[in-house]
């Protein structure tokens, strides 16, 4: 009497007269058995008379969920960073990846966010308006009042300076001076400040606004004119 070698199962219940080899998908590691073993979540068996089972690479999964003969690639937007897997890891928000087979997941650089909420296969620049700072998000972030972001895949923002103020209340693209009769102190503002009765500002993009002379009246924020002579600004200095 002979035992069936590994790989190899007895081809009847009693009476064989011959071992049959395991088919692919299954294998067996010890002699003397009447069975195979199937390959389980994670492995394959790719030929018959098997007497080892093989875990599917990094980047692949098992093809089938048991017996299987060979591993896939995980698709682009999923990836599988350890052996022996039925299954592919999602691309989380933030994350893409952009080749079938990988083992590894990337994160979206500072400028550009996830192109998908899961499973993103590539990242999409963050568009005028807005930016990222960080890596690894799945959104950008809105300039806000007295900020601007001229151009696409921003990875700052800009302050608005002295003079002037942004376009819009919010993710404006760039700013505007301030016109006259109108001036801001400040960085960083979504607004001019009007000149006050008694003072102008001429011309644009103003930091301050100018005082008018003792013997001048505001004829409005942009501009003094001379009382005629022997004549002076009344109290509110809007007229002579």
């Amino acid at each position: 009497m002979s035992l069936c070698p590994a790989g190899k199962h007895s081809a009847n219940l009693i009476e064989s007269t011959s071992c049959t080899k395991c088919r692919p998908g299954r294998y067996q590691d010890k002699e003397g058995n009447e069975t195979c073993i199937s390959a389980l979540p994670g492995q394959y068996v790719d030929l018959e008379g098997a007497a080892t089972v093989s875990l599917c690479p990094a980047g692949k999964h098992s093809a089938n969920l048991i017996e299987s003969t060979s591993c896939t690639k995980c698709r682009p937007g999923r990836y599988q960073d350890k052996e022996g897997n039925e299954t592919c890891i999602s691309a989380l928000p933030g994350q893409y990846v952009d080749l079938e087979g990988a083992a590894t997941v990337s994160l979206c650089p500072a400028g550009k966010h996830s192109a998908n909420l899961i499973e993103s296969t590539s990242c999409t620049k963050c568009r005028p308006g807005r930016y990222q700072d960080k890596e690894g998000n799945e959104t950008c972030i809105s300039a806000l009042p007295g900020q601007y972001v001229k151009l696409e895949g921003a990875s700052g923002v800009v302050r608005c300076l002295k003079g002037s103020r942004s376009a819009k209340r919010i993710e404006s693209t760039s700013c505007v001076p301030c016109t006259p009769g109108r001036y801001q102190n400040e960085d960083e503002q979504d607004h001019c400040i009007p000149a006050k009765l008694g003072f102008h500002v001429e011309s644009p993009g103003a930091t301050e606004q100018l005082p008018c002379d003792p013997s001048e009246y505001s004829f409005n924020t942009t501009t003094c004119l001379r009382c005629p002579a022997q004549t002076t600004p009344n109290a509110n200095i809007t007229a002579c």
